[in-house]
């Protein structure tokens, strides 16, 4: 089954669930640059953006984390990477604290042309206040992998956590961790942890750091990506 047509079935999938929603969209944009000068000149860039939608029972989130990295040395580019992360949830709410979850993942990278992964499952309200949220869900599904060597498809099993601490009017402190087990006997981490500082209702500033752990890594890479950034970002 080729990635085109998991989306065709998340698509389809969503067609025949409830469509009476309440509530709009809530978007995040977050913008980060970072330059150096010297030996060696290096740029990076980075743009994430998180949407997410909640009505009665539906709740729809989006995240998109693009990353680029470049490193130049007498002129010459010698590196340079594009990472695109992007997540879609669809969270159908049961009881007060259980829900059924779809997730739609897709990741690219250097030496992965793509990785896309379609998993159903369930999850649940562990905190769930004005000023705390904390969410926990998993579930299985498949995943295929586009690499050099050809094409791959395995079974997995996906888990994730996130949730966030309001600690003042101006402060929130926000984390997410989701991990991906291949039938294979690959892991996939994925991690953030930052906080963000609020100017006014709608221009924020934030520090976060991202990890990405694959073990074993894809063929000529370290297993470990570590990404801090310092972003400049608005509300709407």
């Amino acid at each position: 089954m080729r990635s085109g047509r998991l989306s065709i079935l998340a698509c389809t999938a969503l067609t025949v669930l409830p469509v009476a929603q309440t509530g709009a969209w809530e978007a995040q944009v977050d913008l980060g640059v970072s330059v150096a000068e010297g030996n060696t000149e290096t740029s990076d860039i980075d743009l994430l953006v998180s949407a997410t939608r909640e009505g009665e029972r539906l709740q729809h989130a989006i995240n998109v984390n693009i990353h680029r990295s470049t490193a130049t040395i007498d002129g010459a580019q010698v590196t340079t990477q594009d990472i695109v992360d992007a997540d879609y949830a669809l969270r159908i709410q049961q009881t007060e604290r259980w829900y059924t979850t779809i997730n739609l993942d897709s990741y690219r990278d250097v030496g992965l042309d793509g990785r896309v992964t379609l998993t159903a499952g369930a999850g649940r309200d562990l905190i769930d206040t004005e000023t705390a949220t904390l969410m926990f869900d998993f579930g299985a599904g498949r995943t295929v992998e586009r690499l050099d060597a050809g094409d791959r498809r395995e079974t997995a099993l996906r888990w994730g956590i996130s949730g966030e601490r309001i600690l003042n009017e101006r402060l929130t402190l926000f984390g997410g961790a989701r991990a991906l087990h291949l039938n294979d006997g690959a892991n996939i981490y994925d991690g953030e942890i930052g906080v963000r500082l609020s100017f006014t209702e709608r221009l924020n500033a934030g520090f976060r750091l991202d990890i990405h752990d694959e073990n074993p890594p894809l063929p000529g890479r370290e297993p470990r990506d570590l990404l801090v950034s310092l972003t400049i970002g608005a509300s709407f």
